[in-house]
């Protein structure tokens, strides 16, 4: 009997493990990834620069494996025609991910010159994936790269250079290969693919080929030391070198150990940090966040750290992330918003402060300043300390008065303001900018810039006299895509119809037409009246047009026929269509 209820108890026992077993194993599987702690992002400064043609060959699955796997920034590269250079940048907020958007005039040589100064004017990238796009100037570019001499007065450079396997021709010598199961990885980054892409591109990206399970990617550049087989894109690379490049600028002595201690203090509490909780996590990092603080601090009075000219702006974009990280760990929400808009005196400034508390201690806004890029005097918006409770939100808004043209300049300086939040007794300094906004290639007219209507006999009451049609001719450069706005501004007694106020401008056309409808009545004032119609995008306006309405008297008798030979412009026929004659082409060839 003893026998009979040790295997009995054994029995039960093998199958509470195989039940167990069998239904922890799928969670494991199904379970969908989280996305990266921002402490990731502040422990890896390796920059990957992945160059494309077209949006939908990006291979996300990849690029958010190196983002959330190591903390990598990406930066994508494309170009699209366009009549003068423009450089256009969108980011996924607290992402660590770019999209670099260029248009070049294809005719010229020195087109691509521009692009390159323009991509690597903050750093070089420490890694460059060549995606799609074998032809033209994206093979240009990929020369360019490939033999892009280092820049001997910089502490960065281009280290490896991968290309989509199979994507290009055999020319370059291929040293080794990294290969990745693509489906895998899009199914673990597919949420993220799917909230966090539009913020980029307007269409959503394509799903992922079920049959190609694997992708590789073919070194052919290693400014490294041999490694061997690639195990990965950052075999050889240290996901932080903040430790070698201080070892390398500083000679041996007291000064070089104490910013080694730093340096090591900040990776220590930073690492410990991902796998701490609670108050013990928040501790680490404002810890660790010091650390860097007192190093930035002390490396600003050293003579061999600042004459390295790109040394303070790399310690201060380490410290910008790692104050970010600090600011999520212990519940600040601090979002300063810069709004533009359109008024009759030109466009006005507006600057709204948002900070929300949900961490277990209270904080103090302290102040809110103004750094306008034409003076050196800052402007104090706000000297009042406000202490914001636990779960509690703090918001005021800000009018800045700024002359228009400041506003309008091309100037690659940004509108700059800094707060400094105190939590306990350390203070932070939280940054907002707006860069001076660039306005897109696009242009709309009206068609024809004139219109004329009947006299109508004088009422005593309004009453809608004539409906008529205007048209609205948008051009845009063929690579062009993005959401507009149409605005009609119209003169007394005239009143628009239903017309698309929202446009949605599509890639492969460079000419979008819009029908008005609109109708006169006898409040209709006399003399020259203008229309003006615009486009804007968020609430700034890029295009505008005016035309000009008046009445005018025709009297031409209905048993009269026009002919007449049509002209280049269309102008005679239209106005022989507003004063509603018969009228007729003698030919088909216009009037030259």
């Amino acid at each position: 009997m003893a026998n009979l209820r040790e295997k009995t108890r054994a029995r039960l026992l093998l199958l509470a493990v195989r039940v167990s077993f069998a239904f922890s194993v799928p969670m494991l599987i199904t379970a969908p990834a989280q996305a990266s702690d921002l402490t990731r992002y502040a422990l890896c400064d390796v920059r990957i620069l992945y160059t494309f043609d077209e949006p939908e060959n990006i291979d996300w699955p990849t690029l958010y494996y190196l983002n959330d796997q190591f903390g990598c920034r990406i930066d994508l590269l494309t170009f699209d025609p366009g009549r003068d250079f423009r450089h256009i940048t969108k980011e996924i907020p607290e992402r660590e991910i770019h999209l670099h958007t260029c248009y070049i005039d294809t005719e010229d040589s020195t087109a691509l010159d521009s692009v390159l100064a323009a991509v690597l004017s903050v750093r070089r990238p420490d890694i460059v994936i060549f995606g799609h796009g074998a032809a033209g100037q994206h093979e240009e570019l990929a020369e360019r790269l490939m033999k892009l001499p280092p820049d001997r007065q910089s502490m960065f450079n281009i280290l490896k250079i991968y290309q989509l396997s199979g994507n290009r021709p055999d020319r370059y010598k291929l040293l080794a290969s990294v290969t990745l199961n693509r489906h895998e990885l899009f199914t673990r980054y597919s949420e993220r693919i799917k909230l966090e892409v539009p913020a980029l591109i307007s269409r959503p990206p394509n799903k992922v080929n079920r049959e190609a399970r694997l992708i590789r990617y073919d070194l052919i550049r290693r400014d490294l030391a041999d490694s061997g087989a690639e195990a990965d894109f950052l075999a050889g690379l240290g996901s932080l070198r903040l430790a070698p490049i201080i070892d390398s600028i500083l000679a041996e002595g007291a000064v070089k150990h104490a910013f080694q201690k730093r340096v090591r203090g900040f990776l220590s509490l930073f690492g410990s940090a991902q796998n701490s909780t609670g108050r013990e996590h928040i501790k680490k990092l404002m810890n660790g966040f010091r650390e860097l603080t007192t190093l930035e601090k002390q490396a600003g009075a050293e003579r061999d750290l600042t004459a390295m000219a790109d040394f303070l702006p790399y310690l201060r974009r380490l410290l910008d992330r790692a104050q970010r990280a600090v600011l999520k760990g212990i519940g600040l929400d601090w979002e300063g918003r810069i709004i533009l808009r359109d008024s009759p005196h030109g466009p006005k400034l507006k600057f709204r402060a948002s900070l929300s508390v949900d961490g277990p201690q209270e904080v103090t806004l302290s102040y809110i300043r103004f750094h306008p890029y034409w003076d050196t005097v800052d402007v104090i918006l706000d000297s009042v300390p406000q202490e914001v409770l636990p779960h509690q939100s703090y918001v005021q808004e800000y009018l800045i008065d700024i002359e228009r043209a400041r506003l309008e300049t091309q100037m690659p300086e940004s509108l700059l303001f800094t707060a400094e939040i105190t939590y306990g007794h350390f203070p932070m300094v939280v940054t907002s900018t707006l860069p001076i906004w660039e306005t897109p290639d696009l242009n709309i007219t009206i068609e024809p810039d004139f219109y004329f209507i009947q006299p109508f006999v004088p009422l005593n009451i309004d009453k809608v006299v004539g409906s008529m049609n205007w048209k609205a001719a948008i051009t845009k450069p063929e690579n062009y895509s993005g959401t507009v706005r149409l605005n009609i501004e119209t003169p007394r007694g005239v009143f628009a119809g239903a017309y698309r106020k929202e446009l949605q401008l599509e890639k492969g056309r460079m000419r979008e037409t819009v029908r008005i409808p609109f109708s006169v009545s006898n409040l209709f004032e006399l003399g020259i009246q203008h229309l003006t119609i615009s486009l804007s995008i968020d609430h700034r306006t890029v295009a505008a047009d005016t035309g000009l309405i008046r009445i005018a008297s025709c009297r031409i008798a209905d048993t009269i026929k026009v002919g007449f030979l049509p002209d280049t412009s269309g102008l005679l026929e239209d106005i022989l269509r507003m004063t509603n004659v018969s009228f007729r082409p003698l030919t088909d060839r216009t009037l030259l």
